[in-house]
């Protein structure tokens, strides 16, 4: 695990100049994770199957959360400010279920190998923006005081053809909607608890408490902070 919490002190006042003008922090949560995925691809020559790529997400989704569970058994240590390096674990699965969302489009669009072109070809398309803000459309409920990323990353891997020992027909198409939906909900979740470790002192007996529709800017804050640093990643050859 890295620490991450610095990053507030590293970016913060450039990243909420910027976030503060923005309109629409849904839309440009999608915008700025298509320039970073664009970014990467031309950086590292990625070619690589949608299909495969999906399933990827979703390992990578599945180890932020990992990752963040390891810090929350670190509370109380002296000296580190965990409950801001987990809030930056689950900016980083937030990354990741945008990248899904954007990945699953693509596919839906008959795109099954991705290359820094055709991901070129997506960035600033505003009726590709446009068409993947169904995803923000998803109802979500907080129930309890828990979020289950793990159940809802199980959920969209199983609208994949990833098993290799079963004959699939069609599945991801068949599978959209259900596809949506729980990508949708993992968009909003991974983003919820986010807001919940950096904003207040006790996150998960007050998760219920939070009306979802005012914490779209403060993630966006967040989440522009993470991307300046994984901007700076790829030019230091991360």
């Amino acid at each position: 695990m890295v620490k991450m919490g610095h990053l507030i002190e590293t970016y913060g006042t450039g990243a909420w100049d910027l976030v503060e003008r923005v309109e629409d922090c849904k839309k440009y949560l999608f915008q700025k994770q298509l320039e970073l995925m664009g970014e990467i691809f031309a950086k590292k020559k990625v070619n690589i199957s949608t299909e495969t790529m999906l399933e990827k997400l979703v390992l990578a989704a599945f180890d932020e959360w990992v990752e963040a569970r390891e810090w929350w058994d670190k509370l109380g240590i002296e000296g580190i400010n965990i409950q801001k390096e987990i809030a930056f674990e689950y900016i980083d699965g937030l990354h990741f279920a945008l990248q899904l969302a954007i990945t699953g489009e693509m596919y839906q669009d008959g795109v099954r190998e991705l290359n820094p072109e055709v991901v070129a070809g997506y960035v600033g398309n505003e009726d590709f923006l446009n068409r993947l803000m169904k995803f923000f459309a998803v109802p979500f409920e907080v129930t309890g005081n828990e979020i289950i990323v793990p159940k809802l990353l199980s959920a969209v891997l199983g609208t994949l053809e990833w098993k290799h020992w079963k004959t699939y027909e069609n599945h991801f198409a068949k599978s959209y909607d259900t596809f949506v939906q729980n990508v949708g909900k993992l968009i909003k979740a991974e983003a919820l608890m986010a807001y919940m470790y950096i904003k207040l002192e006790e996150p998960l007996r007050l998760l219920t408490t939070t009306n979802i529709h005012d914490i779209w800017k403060d993630v966006a804050w967040l989440y522009t902070i993470k991307n300046f640093e994984n901007f700076a990643r790829q030019e230091r050859g991360y």
